[in-house]
């Protein structure tokens, strides 16, 4: 883009008074750079279009590629309307001035989806349908797609246009009604649909969903004008929770559903307090206990005293259970010295585990409810160590193993010193240390060696390793060398970790097995194969071969035929086959005496590999069995089917 404006600076600076040729030569620059552009950002597509092999009549252009209006109008199928939303101006160049050119129901289908392409316009759909004579819209596919037309113009032509039937509801109108109602809020499409005779529509959600979204225009009209809507309860509960007290009167002055107690409640939970006033004042529903426990929850100080002071419904114990969750210490204040209802354990249970030491504190030394070990345990794992100083100085219900194990998985060190240190928590550490190692914490590790006298187990170090923590299985051999659980080569050579394996060898004694090399074999480890053959005595067996042909580890394969001499079985062929591999059959057959089996052609003709199908007709004499041709004909590999037709 530099040189395009290099390229505009010289031309101003030298051709004053030519302006037309200035502004054509930028354009010209501009379009150059779109291919260069599309390929920077699209590599791989531009790479499609340059293979040699794709012939210019059959490219297609990427998806993700930039098109410039040249080739978006050699687009099969009318995609320049469907998919690019180009303007009347543009397509009306290209159209065939006989629409009859192009098959009816193609035409239909691409105008129907001009409608809801962002692009579209209300112009250039007119005059495509105009263009298209005589055609109609695949309603059922507008009724899917009705919010993506998110042009207002379209969407009112397309209700004008839409078909009525007697006696049945027309899903398209009613659907653009509930939208309306419940997303937009257009007055107009409201007052269009509704003026269309003989419609049918579903008419009991109607004012429910525009009361709920605070849509009062919308909510008088439909009263006014349409007697058939009816709506429910949930039009003022909606709209009372919501707070839209503009529509909770409307419809208290001008309806007669009414609301339920769910209007008070929600408004409560929402911390409406004219909203609560008004229905206070004006509806006999009233509440439940629901509201009080809710404002306390949401911290409405105004709110619950005004409950408190004005209604009977009372509250439960979860007002202050959520107040002091919550840290709404004012509440917490009020509950106590103002109501009955009292708290649970779950008070300072819980503002324990959200850190809120005043709450706490309150509690403690105005309230009986107490707490349990979930308090400390809660803190500790949140890491809150004061709350946790408080508690174990003030409270007698102490902790428990869960405390230290979730402080360890969370890295709290100093979290975990306190508690097994000052308050003394006794238990199985073993998960503690899991947490530690498998998070890589060596810090944690180490005090918990130190400190805590743990043992090292098996598990711990296979861990570490299938974690990548080599540091921490280092750790683990500096600090427990002499356990007995080092016996692990085997399982360090199946699942690939070769350093392991380096240093189990040069830094233990534990003799490893036939496994070794077995499954580095199997899982394609050809770096640990090569190790423990030339550095190890145990050796490996045919399954080595075997497994590696089936995997498809060719190296290994060969790696194995030239320094091992174990060898294969006729598992090697059988399964390589199986799976398609055909460079290890050939390497099998030309090198190996073992053979294969009728499993060989019967499993490659079952799973259509061709080419290994062939090689075993031309070079085997095992054969197959009426297996082969029976799953090849099942799964539809004709290739394969002819082939043992012809053998």
């Amino acid at each position: 883009m530099y040189d395009i404006f290099f390229h505009c600076i010289v031309i101003n600076n030298n051709n004053n008074n030519n302006e037309y040729y200035i502004v054509k030569y930028i354009r010209q620059l501009i379009f150059n750079q779109i291919d260069v552009i599309s390929n920077q950002l699209y590599p791989s597509s531009a790479a499609v279009d340059d293979d040699e092999n794709h012939s210019q009549s059959k490219r297609r252009p990427s998806s993700s590629s930039s098109l410039k209006g040249r080739d978006i109008i050699k687009l099969p199928r009318l995609e320049m309307i469907s998919k690019y939303g180009i303007p009347w101006d543009f397509i009306r160049h290209y159209l065939p001035k006989d629409c009859n050119q192009i098959v009816v129901q193609r035409r239909k289908r691409v105008i129907t989806q001009y409608c809801y392409h962002p692009n579209a316009t209300l112009d250039t759909l007119i005059h495509l349908v105009e263009w298209s004579i005589g055609i109609d819209f695949e309603w059922n596919l507008l009724e899917k797609n009705r919010e993506k037309i998110i042009n207002q113009e379209i969407l009112e032509y397309l209700i004008k246009k839409c078909p009525i039937v007697d006696g049945e509801i027309n899903s398209f109108l009613n659907d653009a009604m509930n939208n309306a109602c419940e997303e937009d809020g257009h007055f107009s499409i409201i007052k269009l649909i509704c003026s269309i005779k003989g419609v049918q529509l579903e008419s009991t959600s109607t004012i429910d969903a525009a009361s709920s979204k605070g849509f009062i225009d919308i909510v008088k009209y439909l009263h006014e004008n349409r007697t058939d809507f009816e709506c429910t309860t949930d039009a003022m509960n909606e709209a009372a929770k919501n707070n839209y007290l503009d529509i909770v009167n409307f419809l208290h002055l001008n309806r007669t559903e009414g609301c339920s107690k769910d209007a008070m409640d929600n408004a409560a939970e929402n911390g409406h307090l004219h909203m609560i006033q008004f229905l206070h004042e004006n509806r006999q529903e009233g509440c439940s206990e629901y509201a009080m426990d809710r404002a306390c929850g949401g911290g409405f100080i105004d709110i619950v005293k005004f409950l408190h002071f004005n209604r009977s419904e009372g509250a439960s114990k979860r007002a202050m259970d959520m107040a002091a969750m919550n840290g709404h210490i004012e509440i917490v204040k009020f509950l106590s010295e103002h109501r009955s209802e009292g708290a649970t354990i779950n008070a300072m249970n819980y503002a324990s585990k959200n850190n809120h030491m005043d709450i706490v504190k309150y509690l403690h030394f105005n309230r009986s409810e107490g707490a349990s070990t979930n308090a400390m345990d809660w803190a500790a794992e949140k890491g809150h160590i004061e709350m946790v100083k408080f508690l174990s100085e003030h409270r007698t219900e102490g902790a428990t193993i869960y405390a230290v194990n979730t402080a360890v998985y969370e890295g709290h060190l100093e979290m975990v010193k306190f508690l097994l240190e000052q308050q003394r928590i006794e238990g199985q550490l073993s998960a503690a240390v899991r947490h530690a190692a498998n998070n890589g914490n060596i810090e944690m590790l180490s005090y918990l060696v130190s400190a805590a006298n743990v043992t090292c187990e098996s598990y711990y170090l296979l861990d570490a390793l299938d974690h990548g923590k080599l540091d921490v299985f280092y750790f683990f051999h500096d600090h427990f060398s002499n356990c007995k659980i080092w016996k692990i080569m085997d399982y360090a050579s199946s699942n690939g970790h070769y350093d392991a394996v380096k240093f189990l060898h040069f830094n233990r004694t534990e003799r490893a097995t036939t496994d070794a090399i077995d499954l580095a074999s199997r899982y394609g480890y050809i770096d640990i194969v090569h190790f423990l053959h030339e550095n190890r005595s145990e050796g490996a067996t045919t399954d080595a071969m075997d497994d590696a042909s089936m995997f498809g580890n060719f190296e290994i394969v060969k790696f194995l035929h030239e320094h091992r001499s174990e060898g294969a079985t006729t598992n090697a062929m059988d399964d390589a086959a199986k799976n398609g591999y055909i460079d290890i059959v050939k390497f099998l057959h030309f090198n190996r005496s073992e053979g294969a089996t009728t499993k060989a052609l019967d499993w490659a003709s079952e799973n259509g590999y061709i080419d290994v199908v062939k090689f075993l007709h031309e070079h085997r004499t095992e054969g197959a069995t009426t297996y082969a041709m029976d799953r090849a004909a099942k799964n539809n590999h004709f290739q394969v089917f002819q082939n043992h037709s012809t053998n």
